[in-house]
């Protein structure tokens, strides 16, 4: 992905996610006057707008923000390790209230596991097709909800969100029956539109 400007990024966005300039002025409560303004440069958004828009197409705002931020590289291969850094820095001020606990669980948490090797073998299930992803996630739901039934599995303020891993399953198993290898979820995070609901599509590395 490359851009350039913001409204390259806005309309790469909301192109990707198949939505019309009145279905994005409808979900985010602006104008369509301010929409084409956008769009065409005119004005720009707040980078709150920015990332509500990428979201609200239903696009991960992290690639558009590096692309934005590094707009002769291609992302992520075409990044030197200074680059890297910096993307990482965009990626950390971006994260949930959410993922930043569960990233806090993987580095200081009792769970018994090197948190390096923790993120490896989440890269390696990262470069493996999305079916087989769907199979490793099944299995890993069964053993934790019967652990969880049997009482081995305390509660602790860093448990998984299962209903939203088990809807990702759902999306996933669709994607793959439709020939593709990403899927879109949708979940409830920080309120960011009027239905306090944001869209993630989460695709393959």
């Amino acid at each position: 992905m490359r851009l350039t400007t913001t409204a390259e990024a806005l309309k790469q966005a909301r192109k990707a996610g198949g939505k019309s300039q009145m279905d994005m002025a409808a979900e985010m409560d602006i104008t369509r006057r301010t929409v084409q303004h956008w769009e065409n440069g005119e004005s720009e958004p707040t980078v709150s707008q920015l990332m509500a828009w990428i979201r609200t197409a239903g696009e991960n705002p992290v690639p558009y923000l590096i692309a934005l931020a590094y707009p002769d590289r291609d992302i992520i291969d075409g990044l030197d390790d200074e680059g890297i850094a910096k993307g990482y820095e965009t990626i950390s001020r971006n994260l949930s209230a959410r993922d930043k606990k569960s990233l806090y669980y993987i580095f200081g948490g009792d769970h018994g596991s090197d948190p390096h090797c923790v993120i490896q073998l989440i890269l390696t299930h990262l470069h493996t097709p999305l079916w087989d992803r769907v199979g490793s996630a099944q299995h890993i739901m069964a053993d934790y909800e019967l652990n969880k039934a049997i009482g081995r599995i305390p509660e602790t303020g860093f448990n998984p969100d299962l209903a939203m891993i088990n809807e990702a399953i759902k999306q996933a198993i669709k994607s793959t029956m439709e020939g593709k290898n990403d899927y879109t979820l949708e979940a409830p995070q920080e309120p960011k539109n009027r239905d306090n609901k944001i869209l993630v599509r989460y695709k393959k590395l």
